[in-house]
């Protein structure tokens, strides 16, 4: 079976699935042969750096580049989600952990109902945004990571840890976690304006935005196998969105804030000092903006319960 083609056409890296499931087919002959419990002491455990190094378990810098890398637990972790790299992906962590924290939570409160379809409270006490606009202004941040049931996270989640570390890797943390937060306000500042009586909650408007800054960056760079990774992903995610019956609003207001900050995004080739600080300047305001979003949120819980 061509598993190569099979997982190109998903949009996903072929060569990179292609050489796991060989792997995990040669890891099954050694498994027969070692019933002893010798296998896992035959199973290679050194990683390949994005330099090309070879790294052991035991490195935690690339010895050629002198990258940071990942505990070997968290690489094998990657390696099933389908991640192909061994660097530390700091800025898909934070968002990956916020969204599954805050749907931790509204299953502690609305119980396990809150797994397939969590009511209005439920939502709006983990910080979802109402319209029209009640005030909450955190909310336009924090409704970036509640989302509506498993199968609303799950896509997400798989979704940003298939695009995220691609385009981290590529932009640094800086630039990619900026991006994310100001795709999603945008989508969050859209369905403020454009849509009443609804409930904004979900991360794919800030997805969407990725999405649309890797088609027009890589497209400027002449990256054309990387944009039409993106392409793909783009189609996936408006099909898996008008299936659901989501919120689209947020989507093409993410995807179009992210095709124009792909246009206005500095190629690799131009990138100067300047410019870096500007990013991290940036980054550290949208922190900011984010931690207090979430301080306000915690702050703000035993009013909401008051109230409903």
């Amino acid at each position: 079976m061509n598993w190569k083609k099979i997982f190109d056409k998903l949009g996903m890296n072929g060569t990179v699935w292609q050489w796991r499931i060989r792997k995990y087919e040669e890891n099954l002959i050694i498994l027969k042969k070692n019933m002893g419990g010798k296998y896992f002491s035959e199973l290679g455990r050194n990683r390949a750096c994005t330099c090309g190094a070879i790294i052991t378990p035991e490195d935690r810098v690339c010895p050629r580049c002198r990258a940071k890398v990942s505990p070997y637990f968290i690489e094998v972790f990657r390696r099933i989600l389908g991640l192909k790299t061994s660097q530390v992906i700091a800025g898909t962590a934070i968002f990956v952990f916020l969204s599954v924290a805050d749907f931790i939570f509204s299953m502690a409160y609305g119980g396990i109902t809150s797994l397939m379809s969590p009511g209005n409270k439920t939502l709006w006490l983990s910080g979802a945004m109402l319209t029209p606009f009640n005030g909450d202004w955190w909310t336009i941040i924090t409704s970036i990571f509640v989302h509506i049931g498993i199968a609303h996270i799950g896509f997400n989640m798989f979704a940003l840890i298939q695009v995220g570390p691609v385009l981290e890797q590529i932009l640094g943390f800086k630039r990619f976690f900026s991006i994310f937060m100001i795709t999603g306000i945008s989508a969050s500042m859209a369905t403020m304006f454009l849509l009443q009586n609804a409930i904004s909650a979900g991360a794919s408007g800030s997805l969407f935005g990725l999405i649309g800054m890797g088609i027009t960056y890589f497209h400027r760079n002449n990256q054309n196998r990387i944009r039409n990774f993106f392409l793909k992903w783009a189609i996936y995610a408006f099909a898996f969105g008008i299936f659901i019956g989501a919120n689209n609003v947020a989507h093409i207001a993410g995807a179009l804030s992210g095709l124009l900050m792909g246009c206005l995004l500095e190629t690799r080739q131009k990138k100067n000092k300047i410019l870096d600080i500007l990013w991290l300047l940036l980054t550290i305001i949208l922190g900011l903006l984010l931690a207090g979003s979430f301080i306000m949120l915690i702050i703000s819980i035993t009013y909401r319960i008051n109230v409903l």
